[in-house]
């Protein structure tokens, strides 16, 4: 018996016997309106055809996402899925990220396309930096894409990218100051501290030739050998301490700071700090940004001599080197009960053998361990 296909109709409607070859339109109650013989014309319209698979719609040679004629609109190579090799398949450039497939740098950055979708490894880390590939200047400071990643070190998505108050554009245009850096001459006082409050210089760690670190001095403007750095009777300016953003939590921070690992040095035969060191002011400041990060954090001082002289008298000495760090720590408004201790080592615990006047230099320290970290 053939096989008959029916299709209905709520109002007037028809009815196909394939089989027969026979076509019936019936109205609404069944009556027979007309009647023709071979209708294959007319059933391939009501018969849908079969399936036809996308890639037989939209042959794509090179599986780029574009089918082989729009490839031909765009002026791709339908061999190549990527025709400019810019990291990003043809399909992905037109259809997805809006970038010019057939050039590798739409926005003439000196970044491609891809490197800017899916970021460029920062040197000695980890994180990837991502920028507009449609944007030469991403986040409008004045500075291409390119040059803020490959040359500067500074971050594209940021106007400021070391949050120290000064834009990249005038800290590589005007200021000549590091982007990527918040104290270019580490002293203790942001870049942009520097030139719009305390009116010193960012790339000279003792504007007034005191010995006394910018940002440890009371007034870094006025020459004063005085204990906080002002002539008698001037009072100390209280500036705002720099508190430089990092890449790592508070409580990284407090574990690496440990034993020798941050090290605050001092005069020979005294207990005033070592500024010839660059490194204690760099120091102070690191451990004073810890402490005022964290609120759970706590320390004990740790006080340490050289071998020469005798015994007792390094030991008074390294334990009054631990006293003046904790003093300094509590003017500069540390919390009293953030200081764990003091204790004096004399030369018990040298960082260095002493067989040189360096060496001797280097066991004359503080050194700062971490109790209580960030939780």
């Amino acid at each position: 018996m053939p096989t008959a296909i029916a299709i209905s109709a709520v109002d007037d409607g028809v009815a196909i016997s394939k089989g027969s070859r026979t076509l019936a339109i019936l109205n609404s109650v069944g009556t027979v309106r007309g009647a023709s013989e071979r209708v294959e014309p007319l059933l391939a319209l009501l018969i849908p055809p079969d399936p036809i698979s996308l890639s037989e719609r939209c042959p794509d040679a090179d599986d780029d996402g574009l089918c082989d004629d729009e490839e031909a609109t765009y002026g791709t190579d339908p061999t190549n899925a990527d025709s400019d090799n810019d990291g990003l398949r043809d399909g992905e450039e037109v259809k997805v990220y809006g970038t010019d497939p057939r050039n590798p740098d739409s926005d003439g950055d000196a970044l491609m396309d891809g490197n800017e979708v899916r970021g460029v490894r920062i040197s000695g880390t980890s994180l990837y930096q991502r920028s507009s590939p449609l944007a030469r200047d991403t986040d409008g400071d004045g500075l291409m894409d390119g040059e803020e990643i490959r040359t500067q070190n500074s971050d594209p998505l940021a106007l400021d990218t070391d949050n120290d108050g000064l834009p990249d554009n005038e800290e590589i245009r005007t200021a000549f100051t590091h982007a990527d850096g918040a104290d270019s001459d580490n002293d203790g006082l942001g870049d942009g501290m520097e030139l719009e409050q305390a009116k010193t210089d960012p790339y000279n760690p003792d504007t007034d030739g005191d010995g006394i670190p910018d940002g440890l001095d009371g007034c870094p403007t006025r020459y004063a050998q005085t204990e906080n750095g002002c002539p008698s009777g001037v009072p100390p300016i209280r500036y705002q301490r720099m508190r430089p953003r990092t890449r790592s939590s508070a409580e990284d921070i407090g574990r690496a700071m440990t034993l020798d690992s941050l090290s605050i040095y001092f005069q020979g035969n005294s207990d005033g700090f070592d500024f010839s060191r660059p490194e204690t002011a760099v120091n102070l400041q690191k451990l004073l940004s810890f402490l005022g990060s964290c609120p759970e954090s706590g320390v004990l001082i740790e006080g340490h001599a050289s071998s020469e002289g005798n015994p007792q008298r390094n030991q008074r000495l390294s334990r009054l080197r631990a006293e003046r760090t904790r003093k300094w720590l509590l003017d500069n408004d540390v919390p009293a009960e953030k200081v764990l201790g003091v204790i004096g080592y004399g030369s018990a615990v040298p960082k260095a053998s002493e067989t040189t006047d360096s060496e001797r230099r280097n066991n004359r320290r503080a050194t700062v361990v971490v109790k209580r970290s960030c939780r």
